[in-house]
C-alpha cells in the first residue's frame, strides 16, 4: 500500500512539472525564436530499494517555428538548425531570436543589448550617413552596408542540441565539451522573424487534460490515505 501511495505521489509531482512546463510555454508564445519544452516520463532504479521510480525530464523541442515577415531590415530569421551567436557576460550564447537593433555605438545587438557576433567578431555598423534601409543580409548571412561587405553572421550549429542548456532572455549555452561548428544548412531571411514553435490552442488543451488527470490522481491518493488512516486506527484498538 505504501509503495502504491509513493508511486501515486510521484505521478502527482510529474503532473505538476508538466503543468509548469506548459505554463512556461504559453507565457512565451509571443516570444520570437522561443523553443518549447516537452516533459517526458522516465523510469530509474532506486539505489536503496531496487524499485523503478517514475521521474519527469524536460527536453527542449528545437523544431522549426513559422517565419513571419516584418519588413524591418534588422529583423532576421533562421531556417535550418543554426543559431545566432551572441556575446554575453557569461560567454557566448545562442538564440533563434533575430529581433536585432543598432546600439548607440553602432553595434548590432539583441533585444537585451548583447552584441551579435559575426565570423570576424562583433558586428559593427557605423550609422554615419547610413540609414537602416541600406543594410542588407544575404541568405548565407553576409551583411552589407551601402553595398559594402561588413561581415558574415556567425551561425552556430551543434551535433547534439540536447546538450544545450536554456538560460534567460531566450538564450542557450553550450558546455565546454559541446563545440559549435558552421556549415551551409541554415538560411538567413532578412526582414522576418521566427515565431515560437508552439500552438497556443494545443498547449491550452494539454493544460486542461493535465488538470483533470491531476485531480483524478489526487482523489485516489486521498482515498488511499483514508484507508491507511482507518487501518492504523483499527490496529491501535486491538493492541
Amino acid at each position: 500500500m505504501n509503495l502504491q501511495l509513493t508511486e501515486l505521489k510521484n505521478a502527482l509531482t510529474g503532473q505538476l512539472r508538466r503543468n509548469d512546463t506548459v505554463s512556461n510555454n504559453l507565457a512565451n508564445a509571443q516570444s520570437f525564436g522561443f523553443k518549447k519544452d516537452k516533459t517526458f516520463i522516465e523510469y530509474v532504479e532506486d539505489s536503496k530499494t531496487g524499485q523503478k521510480q517514475q521521474v519527469s525530464v524536460n527536453r527542449v523541442d528545437f523544431s522549426q517555428g513559422t517565419i513571419t515577415q516584418t519588413h524591418n531590415p534588422l529583423d532576421m530569421a533562421i531556417s535550418g538548425p543554426g543559431f545566432f551567436t551572441i556575446e554575453t557576460e557569461k560567454g557566448e550564447a545562442y538564440t533563434r531570436n533575430g529581433h536585432f537593433s543598432i546600439s548607440n555605438d553602432g553595434f548590432l545587438v539583441s533585444q537585451t543589448n548583447d552584441i551579435v557576433l559575426g565570423e570576424h567578431g562583433r558586428v559593427h555598423l557605423s550609422l554615419d550617413g547610413m540609414m537602416q534601409s541600406n543594410i542588407t543580409v544575404s541568405p548565407s548571412g553576409e551583411i552589407f552596408a551601402d553595398g559594402k561587405l561588413i561581415d558574415r553572421l556567425l551561425i552556430s550549429q551543434f551535433s547534439d542540441t540536447n546538450q544545450l542548456s536554456r538560460g534567460a532572455n531566450n538564450y542557450f549555452y553550450a558546455s565546454d565539451e559541446l563545440v559549435p561548428f558552421q556549415n551551409d544548412e541554415s538560411t538567413v531571411y532578412q526582414g522576418r522573424l521566427e515565431n515560437a514553435n508552439l500552438n497556443t490552442m494545443d498547449e491550452m488543451i494539454t493544460m486542461i487534460e493535465l488538470q483533470r488527470h491531476f485531480e483524478s490522481i489526487q482523489r485516489v491518493v486521498s482515498t488511499l490515505d483514508d484507508v491507511l488512516t482507518k487501518a492504523a486506527t483499527q490496529v491501535g484498538r486491538y493492541q
